[in-house]
């Protein structure tokens, strides 16, 4: 279930400081999935801001507090479980992308998405609305509502940055 769906989540001059960021052409992206096949030709990017390891212990990029502090003002969490920005290369048609299971599945466990820049991509939820990326557009729902990602067909990518937390 989709708890909450806000435009213009940040204050305008704070997300275009933080796609500046993002965006940047040396910004340190991972090659997450690589995909060639027929027509499901597509590239996946990574990066991880806050990862918990296999020990359960946190691990933060040097980038968490530019990248997460403005966000987590506003959603004002317990803890954060994990995070992360991902990209998405243009495809000739939309792709749905599974996205990976989540790992906390309690009742006080949230997932936010965070849409970076507008195009035909959208995030679907099973037995609920698809919502569509606007840039600075967020999604926050249970970690028990089952979602997957789209890829775009009308611009060079589509961005989000997920967070996970704990309320």
């Amino acid at each position: 279930m989709i708890n909450r769906i806000e435009n213009n989540f940040l204050d305008n001059r704070v997300f275009h400081e933080f796609q500046k960021t993002v965006f940047f052409k040396n910004f340190n992206w991972n090659i997450n999935n690589f995909t060639f096949e027929d027509s499901l030709d597509y590239l996946e990017l990574h990066y991880d801001i806050v990862t918990i390891d296999k020990n359960k212990k946190r691990k933060t990029s040097d980038l968490t507090s530019i990248i997460l502090t403005p966000i987590l003002k506003k959603l004002k969490p317990v803890s954060v479980n994990y995070s992360y920005l991902k990209l998405f290369s243009k495809t000739k048609n939309i792709i749905d992308i599974a996205n990976e299971q989540e790992p906390f599945n309690d009742e006080d466990s949230y997932t936010a998405i965070l849409y970076l820049n507008t195009n035909n991509g959208f995030t679907k939820f099973y037995n609920d609305e698809d919502v569509p990326c606007v840039e600075n557009k967020i999604v926050i729902f249970s970690n028990k509502t089952p979602s997957l990602e789209t890829t775009t067909t009308n611009t060079s990518f589509k961005s989000i940055l997920k967070i996970n937390y704990t309320i």
